[in-house]
């Protein structure tokens, strides 16, 4: 299948009405945020690929210095996929310049959403279809990158957000596999599978 899994985090957190600033314990400063998910300021940090074709290492990533080298995958590959990337990843890494074209773009949440009239969280489908939760909180990951900038002996930051970075591409990549093959996926507001359709000639 030549195809490549992505998902990005942020370098800012999403500040949520109410929400106050978090400290960061580096700087003693507060975290750097942002008031709204559609920011498209908000440069990628970090982004993961699990990629899809047989005889190729199925992880990588690219920090914001190396994603001239993921446009160029992507260039080379048939298909993207995502799980809220039109609205999320898509448009923040068009900010640095990587294009990622309609025609080649599958993202799993709205097909999902346009065949059931409901959209689910990725940790909801991965608990109802693979027994399985993610690994973590998106909310958390750009303040372990801030804390990772602040200081680079944190190594432990760095690796936590990578771990998270790579999960929620293998759930994304484990879910597609089973619409490739079974063609549904059990939705868990309904209580039943839905059929999801894939693009034409995907597989």
């Amino acid at each position: 299948m030549n195809a490549i899994v992505i998902d990005c985090e942020t370098s800012r957190a999403i500040l949520k009405r109410g929400e106050q600033p978090e400290i960061n314990p580096v700087t003693l400063l507060p975290y750097i945020y942002t008031d709204s998910f559609d920011d498209h300021t908000n440069a990628p940090a970090v982004t993961g690929v699990w990629d899809c074709a047989a005889g190729y290492p199925p992880q990588r990533f690219y920090f914001q210095e190396q994603l001239h080298l993921l446009a160029k995958e992507i260039e080379q590959r048939r298909w993207v996929v995502s799980f809220n990337g039109i609205s999320f990843d898509a448009p923040k890494l068009a900010l640095v310049g990587v294009d990622i074209p309609a025609w080649k773009h599958f993202d799993l949440a709205v097909a999902l959403r346009e065949a059931s009239g409901e959209y689910v969280s990725l940790d909801a489908l991965a608990v109802a279809n693979l027994g399985s939760r993610k690994n973590g909180s998106g909310k958390d990951s750009p303040l372990m990158w801030q804390r990772y900038q602040a200081d680079p002996t944190r190594v432990g930051d760095l690796w936590t957000l990578l771990g998270y970075v790579m999960s929620d591409c293998w759930i994304t990549w484990r879910l597609l596999m089973r619409v490739v093959k079974h063609g549904e996926l059990l939705h868990p507001k309904l209580g039943r599978k839905v059929k999801v359709e894939l693009p034409e000639g995907f597989v």
